[in-house]
């Protein structure tokens, strides 16, 4: 295994799993929703999945962005 020798990198990496976490569980939470909810309203469970979606987004993309610039 390596060694993560940047700070920010193993802050962003730890931030990134979190995120795709909670995404994952944003999902599973969804899919019980609509499974009990008698009329879902599609557009609130939409925008709650695409919020959860973002976030992950943007994690990947900090992470990206320090590594391109950062060279780690």
């Amino acid at each position: 295994m390596w060694k993560i020798a940047c700070e920010e990198k193993a802050r962003l990496l730890r931030r990134n799993a979190a995120a795709e976490s909670e995404y994952r569980r944003a999902i599973q939470v969804l899919g019980d929703a609509i499974g009990v909810l008698e009329e879902p309203n599609s557009d609130e469970l939409d925008d709650f999945a695409e919020s959860a979606r973002r976030i992950v987004e943007k994690a990947q993309e900090e992470l990206e962005r320090h590594t391109s610039e950062h060279g780690c």
